[in-house]
Parts: C-alpha cells; sequence; structure tokens
C-alpha cells in the first residue's frame, strides 16, 4: 500500500486539533495547568483567520491556528498559533502575523497569545518581531518562537505529555538529514514503544499521534509496511483497536484489488473467457506468493501470523519459506513442485481460505 501524501501543514492542523490540550500544555504549561478550565471544550476559529487574511494557495505552505480557550474565571481567551513548514525566506511573514494580530484584536477585542513554531533548519530566517518605523512613528510587534532545531532533545522531551513524541520525531528529522529510511524506520519504532509504554488511554488521541509518526516524513512502500506492522504487534493487546483494525483493514483491501487487477489483465492477453478466469487465478497466485515473500524477508510477523494476516493456509506459507513455491526470478512465473499443475495448486491452496 502506498503512504499517501498529506501535505505537512494538513497534518499539523489536525494533529493539534486531536491532542489541542497536550499542544497547551507543552508550550504553556503554567498557564494551562493553573488556569484553563479544561472541562471547556477548545473552539477552533481557523476560518476567521481565512477572512482577514486570505492567502493563496500556492503560498500556503505553513499551518496556521486560531484556538479559542476559556479561563476558571470565566475568560475567554484566543491563541494564535503558526507553524512554519517550510522555512523559507518570506520577506512578508512577520508582517503577516502582526496583521493577524491587529484585524483579530479590532474585529473581536479578545486577548491573543501568538506563536510560531519552526519546524524547519533554516535559521538564517526565523523572525521574532515586525518593526515599523516612518518619521517619528516608530512600533515593534514580537511574538513568541519556538525553533525545533535549537533544542536538544531533553529540552523537548517534557514529562508526561506525548507531545513530546511529535516534537522529537520532527527533531530527528531536521538532525538526521542522512539518515536512511531504515535507520528513520528504527527511530520512529522507538517513539511507538515509547507510546506503549506511557500507555495513553484517549482510543482518538492515540490514533493521531500514531498517524502523525507514519505520515510526517515521507517512507517508501517497504519502510512503511514495516512500521504499520510494529504499531499492530505493539499494540495487538489494546483496546480499542482502531489504528491497527484500519491499517489492516487497508492493506487486506489493497492486496484483494492488486490481485484482482494482475488476474483481470492476464485474463485480458488470454482472449478468451477460459482464459480470463484462470489469468485471474494466476494473478491472485501470483500476488499471494509475493506477499507471503515479503513478509518473510521483513521478519516482522511469524508464519502463523502471515497466513491469518493474507487469508491463506499456513502451508502455503510453509512452502514458500522452504522453496517448494516461488516466483522465478526472471520470468516472475509460478514454480510449483514436480508433477503439480497449476490448477491443483491453485484449488489445493486458495480454493479454500481457511487456516
Amino acid at each position: 500500500m502506498q503512504q499517501p501524501n498529506i501535505p505537512r501543514d494538513k497534518i499539523w492542523k489536525a494533529t493539534i486539533e486531536d491532542v489541542a490540550d497536550d499542544f497547551l500544555r507543552y508550550f504553556y504549561p503554567e498557564w494551562f495547568d493553573n488556569e484553563v478550565d479544561k472541562s471547556q471544550p477548545f473552539e477552533f476559529l481557523d476560518n476567521e483567520l481565512d477572512k482577514i487574511y486570505p492567502i493563496s494557495k500556492g503560498k500556503n505552505r505553513r499551518a496556521d491556528k486560531l484556538i479559542k480557550v476559556f479561563l476558571k474565571s470565566g475568560e475567554e481567551k484566543w491563541v494564535l498559533v503558526h507553524i512554519e513548514i517550510q522555512g523559507y525566506p518570506d520577506p512578508d511573514f512577520a508582517e503577516r502575523m502582526f496583521i493577524y494580530f491587529y484585524r483579530l484584536r479590532d474585529k473581536f477585542a479578545k486577548d491573543i497569545s501568538a506563536l510560531v513554531i519552526y519546524t524547519d533548519a533554516n535559521l538564517e530566517f526565523h523572525p521574532t518581531e515586525y518593526r515599523y518605523q516612518y518619521l517619528d512613528t516608530e512600533l515593534c510587534y514580537k511574538f513568541a518562537t519556538f525553533e525545533v532545531a535549537t533544542k536538544t532533545e531533553t529540552e523537548l522531551n517534557l514529562p508526561n505529555n506525548p507531545f513530546s513524541i511529535l516534537m522529537l520525531w520532527v527533531k530527528a528529522s531536521l538532525n538526521n538529514p542522512k539518515l536512511t529510511q531504515n535507520q528513520r524506520v528504527a527511530k520512529a519504532v522507538n517513539l511507538v514503544r515509547r507510546l506503549e509504554r506511557e500507555n495513553p488511554t484517549n482510543s482518538k488521541k492515540l490514533q493521531t499521534l500514531l498517524d502523525f509518526l507514519r505520515y510526517y516524513l515521507k517512507f517508501g512502500k517497504p519502510e512503511i509496511e514495516k512500521l504499520n506492522y510494529e504499531i499492530i504487534q505493539t499494540f495487538k493487546e489494546r483496546q480499542p483497536m482502531g489504528m491497527q483494525e484500519l491499517i489492516e483493514t487497508e492493506y487486506k483491501k489493497f492486496y484483494r484489488t492488486q490481485g484482482l487487477q494482475e488476474g483481470l489483465q492476464e485474463g485480458r492477453k488470454e482472449g478468451r473467457k477460459e482464459g480470463q478466469v484462470k489469468g485471474e487465478q494466476k494473478g491472485k497466485f501470483r500476488l499471494t506468493i509475493r506477499n507471503i515473500q515479503k513478509f518473510l524477508d521483513n521478519q516482522l510477523l511469524d508464519i502463523d501470523q502471515i497466513a491469518e494476516f493474507l487469508e491463506v493456509k499456513i502451508e502455503l506459507v510453509k512452502a514458500v519459506q522452504v522453496g517448494k513455491i516461488y516466483l522465478h526470478p526472471e520470468t516472475k512465473e509460478i514454480v510449483l513442485p514436480e508433477n503439480t499443475t497449476f490448477e491443483q495448486a491453485y484449488a489445493h491452496f486458495l480454493g479454500e481460505t481457511s487456516h
């Protein structure tokens, strides 16, 4: 299954909404713990940002969030969060932050705290203020900033806050640009295991954190499979199983779809109804063998688990494991034991899917 190409600004926006409490506690710990009324739901007013400062789609490479928070005193406060994704030089950026502030303040008369989170490594362009001066008139608007690249892992790793895991993942992607995909997966796996140890009880929050690890960096197909299976194995005993069931369902759907497509292509080449049926069977059998071999190579599942996941007989998995059945390395044709026809093998191994 190919990894969806989800833009990072959308990943950040969705993540903040799902883990808003951990997010606010991460950056405003004392204020959040002592003053915020946690019994009141947060409201996200991003549409107000779009109204006061529309941005063309071609330049929308950042994530802006406007969060309404209620205090224990009954007051309503707004937190303006800007996450800089690309870190490219933008001469209008600081001014835009100021425009956000004064237009929101003018329109709604609410207290606003602005925070810019720089998630890139371009330290040459990380403004912290907007200045204006003409004749004797001068203005300085300062906003809080947080540079992930300049923080140590100890500074990013706040106790009892799962949002730390996301910040450590961003940090890892910045400090090690030359890491191989396998090394990146290994780091993600370590964070997955940490999530399991910290035992988050909110299933939606857990799914969001895992999705951030899966999609923030663009993994190749083999690497995302390894990470997905690590997630399945790590949380297989946990309830609810939303994330794992989703992954398993999507993979099974992918396998069946691919098998049908390959079979239909071969059937069309045959040009006859009988040939089409046999072609579909060959496509399904070939894809099944390839998937079994792939899982055996990854060594993330044992034989029983492979059979259960692919819904095939354990006997077929064992046959592929010992090389009795395989795909020819050059022709990619199915190689079967001597004196065994394709029809016999198909009926025996795939005629029924129980195991």
